[in-house]
């Protein structure tokens, strides 16, 4: 954490008078930042107008409310104020903020290569002639970058420049500023033992430390800074020590914490407190008290997310915490509490994409808009109320109030618009719900991996039972799995295909037919498991395949009506470059419009994005036959390309997406690498599928690789004609079959996968 003790330098420096220290220096002491933000924007009606020594506060509140939307506009601002000469607060010199807090924020979101670029800008500009703690600021975030970007040595070197540095009289105030930061970076590299030294040294300078909450003014409020220094402090001093193996040490000081009035509204500490108390409990047996301790965490895991307002930051922001959704998964199996622990799999997948998108707020919303919006306005205004409780809420109730009246906002927008409501609040079916809507026969496989444990959890309507995997060097296999698939020439793609097999569908006693649904995590989103090889045959050859994001979505692909079969295929778009034509998926839309005497066909300069948005909504039928564009940096601005006119650009973007409202049974995207995506923390793949079941398809078929554009219209072609006599998936599955016994090998026809309902 970043902290500027420039309040309490500068109530020193005029002669230690609290009455001197301007409000927002008593809020920043008092950690009263939801106060310090009201404040700041009361005072500054123009940012581009306001000093340096104004808007600094503000960012500040930004930066430590985690309001990142607000944030990062307001550093670039305060940068072109320093960029002009303005650089000064307090006398001191502080060019290296606006640096500071985008590295802090950079490593909130789990970017270390663009912290680092951060923080060195950082570090170069506090080299010479700066306040002394914003070097140590400085150094703090470039060696903790080093440390989490995987730069061991560079870490160290960073870490002994730190500690070189004297806080001594009379800079003791900065000695914590000093020895967490070392701490962290220690922490960082795994070596626990010397950030147990550095917070113990920091200790050393409790008494000088302790005239702080005098010259602050926090104490004539009843508080000490115990929240804003100690507690982050004690909380690393706690899992450092439980790291080195001083469990009962670490157990009696985390007890000590929870038991303290201020835990209350430290929610970004809460969760971590907890989830090393129930690491304990589990260590020492006690089963029970550890899922209660998890369970906790991440109830406050999934208040707090909703707190971070960008794509990239929810995304960051929940993928450090995963374990804790890991440690209750391997807890509730190892107790025998499968159907619990199936519940926790469903809330831990599929949540990174409902936090980015709740931070956009810009969806189509079928039904009751109206109430819809104003249930979503209403969440807002809860949530922010949430963010502003802060050191004077804790133990008057407010914490408990204020996050009542959040979960009431969320269940009532999901009895508003539960469509809507499953985008932008963590929410789960339960076990039974989700076993009920298998169709019977079919049998669903959920996996779930944390490190190198994984489970599959095999449900039916009538049972459901956890599978212990082997989960060690998993991205290892599913590489060398797709390199086979996805090199035409490779010479043996059956003997990856028996080992993925091996590990993943033969330990789990699936019935010899019928149908099967399968939910994919991590490195399996990319796992064409229709090629999957028993020895025997394919798994595609016992079994008809749909894919899931998440179970709980089935919730959402019941009770679609279709509008009779009418289609509309778009093939070959005119995109102004004959490298970019496609000879074959013009004649594979034409073939397939063909079948259908109501289709409307739309090829080269009329298949445009305009049109695909404009009357995309009228058709049950939805077939694109042209290129895709999958960008892993940049999820939501990966596309498929249509042809561009006036209004638009001809690049539909997953973004895109989440505003148009579809109405269609099927959506078929016949182009390159659209059921790609990236898989975010909380596992949720942001690409197409997921923006089109959002847009209202009930079922997408798209494909994990470039595909084969001859072998592709013989796929579809066939896929529409079975269609005729055939449920979907039962559909492509003879679809894929066919097109085997003219090219076996599984580039030719596993490409293709159906995500959704395969009825």
């Amino acid at each position: 954490m970043i902290r500027f003790w420039f309040p309490v330098v500068a109530a020193l420096v005029v002669g230690g008078c609290v009455a001197l220290q301007p409000q927002k220096d008593s809020f920043v002491q008092q950690r009263r930042f939801a106060e310090l933000e009201q404040l700041m924007e009361g005072q500054i009606k123009d940012q581009t107008k306001s000093p340096t020594s104004e808007l600094f506060y503000l960012c500040y509140a930004y930066s430590r409310l985690k309001r990142y939307d607000r944030l990062f506009p307001c550093l670039d601002r305060l940068q072109a104020n320093i960029d002009r000469g303005d650089r000064e607060l307090y006398w001191f010199d502080f060019s290296s903020a606006p640096a500071l807090m985008r590295a802090e924020a950079l490593i909130d979101f789990g970017d270390y290569k663009k912290a680092l670029a951060e923080a060195g800008r950082a570090y170069a500009q506090t080299k010479t002639g700066a306040y002394l703690l914003m070097r140590i600021h400085a150094l703090s975030a470039v060696g903790l970058a080093h440390a989490l970007n995987g730069d061991r040595e560079q870490a160290r070197t960073y870490a002994e420049e730190l500690r070189s540095i004297s806080t001594s009289y009379p800079n003791n105030l900065m000695s914590g500023d000093k020895y967490m930061g070392l701490a962290r970076i220690w922490m960082a590299l795994g070596d626990h033992a010397r950030a147990v030294e550095s917070i113990r040294e920091d200790d050393a300078n409790a008494p000088f430390k302790a005239l702080s909450d005098l010259v602050s003014g926090a104490s004539l409020f009843g508080e000490s800074l115990f929240t804003y220094w100690e507690m982050p402090k004690r909380t690393l001093l706690y899992r450092a020590l439980l790291e080195t193996g001083d469990r009962a040490a670490a157990r009696e000081g985390y007890d000590s914490l929870l038991a303290m009035p201020q835990a209350a509204s430290s929610g970004d500490l809460l969760w971590l407190i907890l989830s090393d108390r129930g690491r304990i409990a589990e260590a020492e047996g006690d089963t029970a008290a550890a899922v209660a301790f998890y369970r906790r965490a991440i109830d406050e895991i999934e208040v707090h997310r909703s707190t971070i307002k960008t794509e990239t930051g929810k995304i960051g922001f929940a993928g450090d915490k995963q374990t804790v959704y890991g440690r209750m998964v391997a807890a509730l199996v190892a107790a025998g509490r499968v159907p619990e622990a199936f519940e926790y799999v469903e809330r831990a997948k599929a949540r990174s994409l409902v936090d980015l998108l709740a931070g956009r707020r810009q969806f189509a919303v079928r039904g009751a808009s109206v109430a819809a919006e104003e249930a979503l306005a209403r969440l807002d205004r809860a949530e922010a109320d949430m963010r502003s409780v802060g050191a004077g809420d804790a133990g008057t109730g407010g914490v408990a109030g204020r996050r009542n009246a959040v979960e009431a906002m969320k269940k009532a927008l999901h009895a508003t618009a539960p469509e809507l409501a499953s985008l932008v609040t963590v929410t789960g079916a339960s076990a039974s719900g989700i076993q009920a809507l298998l169709s019977p026969g079919e049998t669903l496989v959920e996996y779930y991996a944390s490190g190198s444990d994984m489970y599959a959890f095999v449900v039916s309507r009538e049972a459901l039972r956890a599978v212990a995997l082997d989960g060690r060097d998993l991205h290892g296999e599913v590489a060398r799995f797709r390199a086979a698939l996805e090199n035409p020439d490779s010479p043996d793609p059956v003997g990856p295909a028996r080992a993925l097999y091996a590990r993943l569908v033969a330990p789990l006693g699936l019935p010899e037919g019928g149908r099967l649904a399968i939910v994919p995590h991590g490195d399996l989103h990319y796992v064409p498991f229709a090629a999957l090889h028993s020895g025997a045959g394919y798994l595609i050859d016992r079994h008809p395949i749909r894919v899931l994001p998440s179970a709980s979505v089935m919730t959402f692909l019941k009770g679609r009506e279709v509008r009779g079969g009418r289609l509309l295929a778009l093939g070959n778009p005119d995109l102004g470059n004959p490298e970019y034509d496609l000879e074959h998926a013009q004649a594979e839309a034409a073939a397939i419009a063909s079948l259908r005497p109501d289709a409307t066909l739309l090829l080269r300069g009329q298949a445009t994005e305009t049109a695909f948005k404009t009357v995309g909504a009228r058709f049950p039928y939805l077939h694109l036959a042209s290129h895709g564009k999958f960008l892993p940096d940049n999820p939501l601005q990966s596309g498929l390309l249509l042809a561009g006119d006036a209004a638009n650009d001809g690049l539909l973007t997953v973004g895109e997406l989440y505003s148009l409202a579809l109405d269609a049974d099927l959506v078929t995207l016949s182009a390159c690498e659209t059921a790609l995506g990236k898989v975010e923390g909380g596992d949720d793949v942001v690409g197409f599928t997921r923006g089109f079941l959002y847009a209202g398809a009930s079922t997408i078929v798209s494909s994990l690789w470039s595909v084969d554009d001859r072998a592709t219209q013989d796929l579809m072609v066939g896929f529409y004609k079975e269609m005729a006599k055939s449920p979907k998936a039962e559909a492509l599955r003879k679809a894929q079959t066919a097109v085997r016994a003219h090219h076996p090998h599984p580039f030719f026809w596993a490409a293709f996968q159906l995500t959704g309902n395969g009825g």
